[in-house]
């Protein structure tokens, strides 16, 4: 037993891109595959008193899947590239929970929009730190894998875990301050943003979003001047009304403001002044 464990070149196998199912699916092909190599490892067990079972059973330690929107965005270049996976310890330990996670990236990957692909208004960015046969590829925190996914495998969703700070709306707006978290009775398959794929075109491989996202009741007020607790901005300066005049320019400020009528743009700004 510990020898075959110990030899890499007997447990590895290979599979030529055959389609495997990795766990129970809810619809068509939502935990199938197509695999490249699988390393599977011997467990132990203790076999009933009496029987003449052997006390060991073979398990899959990883396998190099294709996941085409994953790669596809991460590395356009190399979209057809393995990407090793192993099961989840809470799947593994408890079957599926709420949010369906059944499989982590053991090499967590960076889902990244570029503007031509986002049309400039938003980019998503996510590090894809597992699967869910619910929603596919799980964004989450690469150093606290287990954490962000026991969170989402709870049913539970939380912005600032499962986008990378540098997701943004209009390239400024972080996607955290805007996004509300989901408890487990508030997620839906239309709330937490999907990846998917469509493989009908035999020459391209298409990859977009589905995702109408719960905005926050209150999010963070991000056009206005002068949110509480800010410093005032200083009051634009108007044609004809200097905001600070030398001593002894009062007379002759005075007498040049009976002659002149500020602009239009100058008394619509003067308005606007709280």
């Amino acid at each position: 037993m510990t020898d075959y464990n110990n030899k890499l070149d007997l447990r590895r196998c290979d599979f030529n891109g055959q389609k495997v199912a990795f766990a129970k699916s809810k619809k068509s092909g939502d935990t199938t595959f197509e695999v490249d190599k699988i390393v599977f490892k011997a467990g132990t067990f203790p076999p009933p008193q009496g029987s003449d079972e052997v006390g060991y059973y073979p398990k899959i330690e990883q396998a190099d899947v294709h996941l085409p929107a994953v790669r596809q965005l991460s590395n356009p270049g190399n979209a057809d590239a393995p990407v090793p996976i192993k099961y989840f310890d809470g799947y593994v330990n408890a079957d599926f929970g709420n949010g369906d996670v059944f499989a982590q990236l053991v090499n967590p990957t960076a889902m990244k929009f570029s503007h031509d692909k986002s049309l400039g208004v938003g980019a998503p960015n996510l590090n894809v730190v597992g699967l869910s046969r619910r929603f596919g590829p799980v964004g989450g925190d690469p150093g606290n894998i287990a954490g962000t996914l026991g969170t989402f495998a709870g049913g539970a969703v939380q912005p600032a875990q499962f986008f990378d700070t540098s997701a943004k709306v209009l390239g400024a707006i972080k996607l955290s301050d805007l996004i509300a978290d989901l408890a487990p009775g508030d997620v839906t398959d239309a709330n937490v943003l999907r990846v998917k794929t469509d493989t009908s075109d035999p020459q391209a491989v298409k990859t977009f979003l589905d995702w109408t996202p719960k905005i926050k009741a209150n999010p963070v007020l991000v056009f206005r001047n002068d949110p509480p607790g800010w410093a005032a901005a200083p009051r634009p300066a108007c044609r004809g009304h200097s905001p600070a005049r030398p001593p002894g320019a009062e007379e002759q400020h005075d007498r040049r403001h009976t002659e002149r009528v500020p602009s239009q743009s100058c008394r619509r700004r003067q308005a606007e002044l709280p």
